[in-house]
């Protein structure tokens, strides 16, 4: 199945990309509460305590996950600054094992669950229920994410999204 054009390409942009966070936003998110504590309390190495606290504020902000690499390095000196570390962590270092089972933990923890295939048909559902009534296919897209967020589904990435609706 062909994939549809949904965003205007910088819209698609700015729906791909990492959260940016403005300093307040950064005040509260990378606030660390007692669970989070508990978390990062059994993380042995600084790289996967700064990696989890990432991860975690970014799902916060998007429901979705993003590849280490694309970490902004303000976000990861921020993560360093609340966890008290004072080295520079390289976050090529944050392995993939490490990242998923960091996923799971964060998710659990958030009450969400992953978007698998078993979630598609549903989501498929509901996207054909919103054409039905004739809304445009970007509507269509962020009543997805709505329902995702409602229903706490780990939020799909743009690609799945333009190949559903």
């Amino acid at each position: 199945m062909a994939a549809l054009k949904i965003l205007s390409l910088a819209r698609e942009r700015a729906f791909k990309r990492i959260p940016k966070l403005s300093k307040e936003d950064k005040n509260v998110y990378f606030i660390i509460d007692v669970e989070t504590r508990k978390y990062i309390n059994k993380i042995r190495t600084d790289v996967n305590k700064v990696g989890f606290l990432v991860s975690k504020v970014y799902f916060q902000t998007k429901g979705q996950f993003y590849k280490p690499a694309l970490y902004d390095k303000k976000d990861i000196r921020c993560a360093q600054k609340v966890l008290s570390i004072k080295h520079d962590v390289d976050m090529n270092e944050y392995r993939q094992e490490t990242f998923v089972q960091h996923k799971r933990l964060i998710m659990n923890h958030f009450g969400w669950t992953p978007f698998t295939k078993l979630s598609l048909p549903i989501l498929t559902e509901y996207a054909n229920n919103l054409v039905a009534v004739r809304q445009n296919k970007e509507d269509v897209l962020f009543s997805l994410v709505n329902y995702c967020w409602q229903h706490r589904i780990e939020i799909p990435t743009y690609a799945t999204f333009s190949v559903l609706i």
